[in-house]
């Protein structure tokens, strides 16, 4: 009898074993990527597939940390870059800049004048369109515009250059300078949309942002609302006053990213120092 017992315990041992092993064998599947905001349900794709999506692209971005974690990821994001952050995010940080600068534009007595514009950050040139569209016609002011553009990542530039809005483009860093080819003191305005928050544009390239203007010329510039508390770009205006190269003339808190209940701190800056005083300092 105890050997009937210890040969059915073996059986029943082995037999529940193997349809355990098989069972898990047979069950076993690629990892998906886990949505928390799901409620817990697994989404169905690769966590490949969902890093390029809106959902995706955004999470990638709210992650950079350096000027090539920004270039590698718009780089591949540059195709559907602007569908996914209006569409899906309904992103206005360009209208913001525009509708600042629709206000500001009868001061600067440009009237009938060639005023020369640098789009910096221009991405896929979304800013630099509305900039033609809109301020060539504010309050009847009839101003020829050249708008020029600087980007990090060469396929946000090719983007760019299908809308046929730029006269000039230039790949490069502004965290590190200015490129070649930029004619310092030369600009009427300096506009900026998105690019300045945590792991792209940094507190240290604001001074690089006032080079191309003109005495009197206007910055005009987002910078996402958590990084402008968090970060230290207050700082850094405030040193660029205390040491005169620029007054701010106003900053304001504006939508930027309603559907993820974002805002954003529209800045504008004049530059009071001539290139050559900035130069010989």
């Amino acid at each position: 009898m105890p050997q009937l017992v210890c040969y059915f315990i073996q059986t029943f041992h082995h037999s529940f074993g193997t349809r355990q092993l098989k069972n898990t064998k047979a069950t076993a599947r690629p990892p998906k990527y886990h949505n928390k905001k799901a409620g817990g349900r697994l989404l169905g794709i690769s966590l490949v597939s969902f890093m390029r999506t809106a959902e995706g692209y955004m999470k990638q971005l709210n992650d950079v940390k350096t000027s090539e974690d920004c270039k590698k990821l718009y780089n591949e994001w540059a195709s559907t870059f602007e569908k996914d952050c209006i569409e899906n995010y309904g992103y206005v940080g360009h209208k913001q800049v525009i509708k600042v600068l629709s206000r500001l534009m009868p001061t600067l007595n440009l009237e009938g004048k060639e005023v020369k514009i640098l789009d910096v950050g221009c991405g896929t040139g979304l800013l630099g369109e509305l900039v033609q569209n809109e301020l060539s016609k504010v309050e009847d002011m009839h101003v020829d515009l050249q708008i020029d553009g600087l980007d990090l990542t060469e396929a946000m530039i090719d983007e760019a250059k299908s809308r046929d809005v730029y006269s000039e483009l230039w790949n490069a860093d502004l965290n590190e300078n200015l490129p070649e080819g930029v004619d310092l003191g030369s600009y009427d305005l300096v506009v900026s949309s998105g690019a300045f928050r945590a792991g792209q544009l940094g507190p240290s390239s604001l001074e690089h942002l006032l080079q191309p203007l003109k005495p009197g010329g206007l910055a005009c510039f987002t910078v996402d609302l958590k990084a402008w508390e968090k970060e230290s770009y207050q700082q850094a205006l405030k040193k660029l006053v205390s040491d005169g190269e620029c007054i701010i003339r106003q900053i304001n808190r504006a939508d930027y990213l309603p559907a993820l209940r974002k805002d954003c701190s529209v800045v504008v800056l004049a530059k009071t120092k001539s290139q050559d005083n900035i130069v010989q300092e």
